[in-house]
């Protein structure tokens, strides 16, 4: 069976001033690159996402549900923003290399991991909450030389639910989306660049599409990576 389903989202800039926000015992640093400041985006996209083989109401829902509580997330991110960083949730940020100058065998060279979180993962006992759980989304920001990318990774109890990444070099662009549902499935996955959406042909035909297949066992070991990498940030 062959259905479509237009997916829409809506993404928004916004720039903080160069600050520090101190949350309990954890100082967490706002600045970026000289000053300037914290990242959030979301992006305004509508796709066209094909489904093929699989009953249309039953991904219809899945998606809606994985949207929905996705959009939650983003707009929990934007309030606690708004309000000062006194809202719902909490941030802390690793900056690689600050000054975004001069990295060893790549020239210049900066990384930003922003950690969204709804409780410090030590505030209860394991036994009465999973510590994992608390981690609701991770962004990243990375100028290596030439090529920029940002990645996105969605947490609902633990597990990944949603992996986005935007990556441009030499006036080239292209993007990932990739639903998973709560068996660590990817139940839909879209690659666009050049103004397409790549299909599993374009990936085998053309070689310059071939290393923008989406692998999925490196995206699932690179969340994990990261939420080990939270509970770090929060050890003093």
């Amino acid at each position: 069976m062959l259905a479509s389903l237009v997916y829409s989202c809506t993404c928004k800039a916004k720039l903080l001033e160069d600050e520090k926000v101190e949350q309990g015992d954890i100082l967490i640093s706002k600045d970026r690159e000289g000053g300037k400041t914290s990242k959030l985006f979301y992006m305004h996209k509508v796709l066209l996402l094909v489904f093929i083989s699989l009953p249309f109401s039953a991904t219809a829902q899945t998606e809606a549900e994985i949207s929905k509580h996705r959009l939650e997330i983003i707009k929990n991110i934007e309030a606690s923003i708004e309000q000062g960083f006194e809202g719902s949730l909490y941030n802390n940020r690793l900056i690689i290399n600050k000054t975004g100058k001069s990295w060893p065998a790549v020239g210049v060279y900066s990384d930003s991991i922003d950690f969204w979180y709804n409780d410090p993962p030590d505030h209860l006992s394991a036994e009465e909450r999973d510590p994992v759980s608390v981690l609701v989304r991770v962004e990243t920001c990375r100028q290596s030389s030439t090529l920029h990318t940002d990645e996105d990774y969605f947490y609902k109890e633990g597990n990944l639910f949603f992996y986005y990444e935007y990556k441009s070099q030499d006036n080239k662009e292209w993007e990932t989306f990739i639903y998973f549902d709560k068996n660590k499935m990817a139940i839909s996955s879209v690659v666009k660049t050049d103004g397409k959406n790549l299909t599993g042909k374009d990936f085998t035909i053309y070689p310059e599409y071939a290393k923008l297949e989406p692998d999925i066992a490196s995206i699932f070991a690179e969340a994990k990576r990261y939420q080990d990498l939270f509970f770090k940030t929060c050890d003093r």
